[in-house]
């Protein structure tokens, strides 16, 4: 059915935004559901930590794909159909990943979870500006809904920790994809028809051929890379968060959930009030840039200082909470200043979620495999950071000559 099917009075409420916020963490449902088992997984499967990370990297990469190629779609059809469809093989495929055990096997089942869940976050904050158009409310949304992403890491991960506590991760992945399944149920029955957008008229074609011209617009395409860059840090240290606790601190792998749940809900917390800190700096573009700051400084404090697990997990709190609130700002400016071209530019976002993780999850296993011990993957981090400098400055001067060329945005009721 055509966006054109769909014009109607918006039914979207609260319910809807608790919908997205269980939608989009399974869009990362390889942080939720196959991290907290890396070394389990490793040692039956017997290979190395580096070698399990490469799962992440098929999967996230698997994941930019299928935004790519399908996140246009996300703007033309019934974002109901897409999620549930979309999270329903994510949960079939967690199922079956449960019941492998050969590496080689489970490779191509991840490249499927991947490729189902690529569309869900571009759907989830598609449906977030489709649903309320006003830039303070949707901010406010948007903040509850991008936080919810880190409740996979914040909430999943800890009770799939409990229930595979004995080894047995085959358990833990398995509930994982029963829980998909049970979402992708409440969504089938019931998620709204949002409006629809003359934006979504747009065709693929002129969407794809639209691309290059978002990356040149001023402020867009700097945000745009920086949330590529940022990904890439930040996956690239929370897939290793694991391995990390268990090199260092020896015997203390108990702190393995808690380090996950305080950095998921440092980042989730943040999120959630990111609306409120967006307004009191003045607006998304100082949030951003002191909450990119914020991880330069953070990410590299928690690799390199390891005095003890408490330390450390206090560290990774919050590292996730300046994350929060730099995600939430960096999606605000790419909705804020893309005029005309906001479904290409909240299109082109949903797709650079992902490339950055596949980077993060491939460049952090190839740096860990290359250092001694987890030396390696501090560089990594360390190197991360210095490298966000690059698109933070060229930021900060686009903002600076954009300051009174705001395009305003779209005010109709559709836009997404």
């Amino acid at each position: 059915m055509r966006a054109r099917d769909l014009i109607r009075p918006s039914e979207a409420n609260w319910l809807t935004v608790i919908l997205l916020m269980f939608s989009v963490p399974i869009a990362g449902g390889q942080a939720a559901s196959i991290t907290p088992f890396l070394n389990e997984m490793g040692d039956d499967l017997s290979v190395s930590d580096a070698t399990m990370g490469q799962l992440g990297t098929v999967t996230f990469a698997a994941a930019a794909v299928a935004a790519l190629v399908l996140a246009p779609f996300v703007s033309r059809y019934q974002l109901r159909a897409i999620l549930w469809i979309s999270i329903t093989v994510v949960g079939i495929a967690s199922i079956i990943t449960s019941m492998i055990d050969d590496f080689a096997l489970m490779l191509p089942i991840r490249i499927v979870a991947g490729l189902a869940g690529g569309p869900v976050f571009a759907g989830s904050i598609a449906a977030v500006g489709r649903a309320w158009p006003n830039p303070e409310v949707r901010r406010a949304r948007q903040g509850f809904v991008i936080g919810a992403m880190m409740s996979g890491t914040g909430l999943f991960a800890p009770f799939l920790r409990l229930i595979g506590s004995d080894g047995n991760w085959e358990r833990g992945v398995f509930v994982f994809g029963v829980i998909c399944l049970v979402v992708a149920a409440g969504i089938f029955i019931t998620f709204p028809k949002l409006a629809g957008s003359s934006v979504a008229e747009v065709s693929l074609k002129a969407q794809l051929s639209g691309m290059a011209g978002v990356f040149v617009m001023p402020i867009v395409g700097s945000a745009l890379l920086m949330r590529m860059v940022a990904n890439t840090l930040v996956i690239g240290t929370f897939v290793f968060t694991a391995g990390f606790y268990n090199h260092e601190y020896p015997g203390a792998d108990e702190w393995i959930g808690p380090a996950f749940t305080a950095s998921s809900l440092g980042f989730m917390i943040s999120a959630f009030l990111s609306g409120k800190v967006t307004r009191a700096l003045g607006g998304p573009a100082n949030a951003t840039i002191a909450g990119i700051f914020g991880v330069i400084i953070s990410a590299s404090t928690y690799a390199w200082i390891t005095v003890s697990p408490e330390l450390s997990t206090a560290l990774f709190l919050v590292l996730g909470m300046v994350v929060g609130t730099t995600f939430n700002g960096l999606v605000s400016l790419v909705y804020e200043y893309s005029g005309k071209q906001q479904s290409t530019a909240i299109f082109m976002d949903g797709a650079l979620g992902p490339v950055g993780a596949a980077l993060g999850s491939a460049l952090g296993g190839l740096a860990l495999g290359l250092g001694s011990g987890y030396d390696g993957w501090k560089v990594f981090v360390t190197v991360g950071s210095v490298l966000m400098l690059i698109p933070l400055f060229d930021l900060m001067r686009r903002i600076r000559g954009q300051e009174h060329k705001v395009a305003p945005e779209p005010t109709m009721s559709g836009t997404d």
